[in-house]
């Protein structure tokens, strides 16, 4: 699945910096993605509890099963 994800306004909880409003990323099928390994380990350890995330962040997110075609 291909993943397309741009970010509005706010901040992407998963890749905490570099990432800003304004910015896109894209990737192909088959490549790995995810959190970045600072975000993995702080929310791995934290403590369980509810908690409000996302806030005042809008974000456009496309996935497509098929590749992209440029």
């Amino acid at each position: 699945m291909s993943e397309f994800m741009g970010l509005i306004k706010g901040h992407y909880e998963a890749k905490e910096e570099g990432f800003q409003p304004g910015g896109a990323s894209l990737h192909s099928i088959m490549t790995p993605h995810g959190p970045d390994a600072d975000c993995f380990e702080k929310n791995s350890t934290a403590e369980l509890k509810p908690e409000r995330v996302a806030e005042g962040t809008m974000v456009k997110k496309q996935k497509k099963t098929k590749k992209f075609k440029g």
